[in-house]
C-alpha cells in the first residue's frame, strides 16, 4: 500500500491543476516542488492572457488561488528536488536530493521550463549582485537606475515593464531586428518613456567590483562594441525544459521536451507529462490547466 496514488513533480500551474483535479476524483495526490509552489506566477507582477481573467491578474495572487484550491481539495504538498525515478513492477520510487523517498504507481512530470543563461563572463559571478532572477522581488531596488533586459520576448518585455513601472530606466537588448513579444506587450513597452531598445545586439561581458557596473555589448551587423553603464541585468533569452536528469526514463524530442500522446501519456507506462515540460505545449497558463484536466481523466480510465 502506497501513501499516495500519484506523485506530481513540479508545483507550477500545470502540476497544481493536475493534482487538484485528481484529488477531486479521490486520488491521493502528492506534489513535490523544488522552489516555489505556483511556479513562475510567483515572479510575475501581472499576468495576462487567461480567459478567466480578461483584465489580467497579479501573478502572486493567481499563484495563491491555485495553491489554495489544491489544499482545499486535499492535495499533499511537500518541498523537494527530485533527482531520480526508479521503476518497480507495481510502482515508481522517487528520490529527492535531501534523501526523501516516495512510492506511487503513477508519476506526472510538471517541471515547467527554466531560463537559459546568457553564458557570458561575469554572469555567474554577479548572480544576485546585479544579475536579477526575480524582477518582482527586486524591481524597487532599481528605481532611478539603469537596468538591461536581455531578450525581447514576452518574458523580457514583462520584466522590462515591471522595472519601468518601479522607476528604473530600462534598455531592452534583442539579438534580432524585431521584438518577439505579443503585440499588446510590444505596444505597452514602446509607449513607456523609460524603456529603450537595442536591436541586432548581443551581450558579451558583465563587469563590476562588488556589484554589476557595466555590460559590454556588440552589434552583430556592424561589429561595433560599446559598454553600457548599468546597475542590473535581467536574463530573458529563452527557456529549456529541465529534463536532463530523466536520462532514458521517457522519450524526449530534439529540444529536450517530453513527448506525450493526446492523453498526456509518455513512452513509459504510468508516467505522464503536463504543461511546459512536454512537447508541443501551449506555453500558457490556460493550456497548462487543460493538461491537468486531461491527465486526471486519463488516470481514471
Amino acid at each position: 500500500m502506497h501513501d499516495q496514488d500519484v506523485i506530481v513533480i513540479g508545483g507550477g500551474p500545470a502540476g497544481l491543476a493536475a493534482a487538484t483535479e485528481l484529488a477531486a476524483r479521490k486520488f491521493r495526490a502528492l506534489v513535490l516542488e523544488r522552489e516555489d509552489f505556483g511556479g513562475q506566477l510567483k515572479k510575475a507582477a501581472w499576468f495576462r492572457g487567461h480567459p478567466n481573467y480578461p483584465q489580467g491578474v497579479a501573478g502572486p495572487e493567481l499563484a495563491e488561488r491555485l495553491l489554495a484550491a489544491a489544499q482545499a481539495a486535499g492535495v499533499r504538498l511537500e518541498y523537494g528536488e527530485v533527482e531520480s525515478i526508479e521503476s518497480f513492477s507495481s510502482a515508481y520510487s522517487v528520490t529527492c536530493v535531501n534523501g526523501s523517498n516516495y512510492l506511487a504507481p503513477h508519476i506526472i512530470l510538471a517541471g515547467g521550463r527554466r531560463r537559459l543563461p546568457l553564458g557570458i563572463p561575469g554572469e555567474a559571478e554577479f548572480l544576485n549582485r546585479g544579475v536579477i532572477h526575480c524582477v518582482l522581488c527586486d524591481a524597487g531596488l532599481y528605481a532611478g537606475q539603469t537596468v538591461a533586459v536581455c531578450g525581447g520576448g514576452d518574458a523580457g518585455l514583462s520584466e522590462a515593464l515591471t522595472l519601468a513601472q518601479a522607476g528604473a530606466r530600462v534598455i531592452v537588448i534583442e539579438r534580432t531586428s524585431a521584438l518577439k513579444a505579443g503585440t499588446g506587450l510590444q505596444a505597452e513597452a514602446r509607449s513607456a518613456h523609460n524603456i529603450e531598445f537595442l536591436f541586432d545586439t548581443v551581450p558579451e561581458r558583465i563587469d563590476g567590483k562588488q556589484v554589476v557596473e557595466s555590460l559590454s555589448v556588440c552589434n552583430i551587423i556592424s561589429g561595433a562594441r560599446r559598454e553600457l553603464a548599468l546597475a542590473g541585468i535581467v536574463v530573458a533569452v529563452g527557456t529549456v525544459p529541465p529534463t536532463a536528469w530523466l536520462d532514458d526514463l521517457v522519450t524526449l524530442d530534439i529540444s529536450g521536451a517530453v513527448i506525450v500522446d493526446e492523453r498526456m501519456a509518455t513512452s513509459n507506462a504510468r508516467i505522464y507529462a503536463v504543461g511546459d515540460i512536454r512537447g508541443n505545449s501551449d506555453l500558457n497558463l490556460a493550456g497548462a490547466q487543460r493538461d491537468g484536466a486531461t491527465v486526471s481523466g486519463a488516470l481514471q480510465e
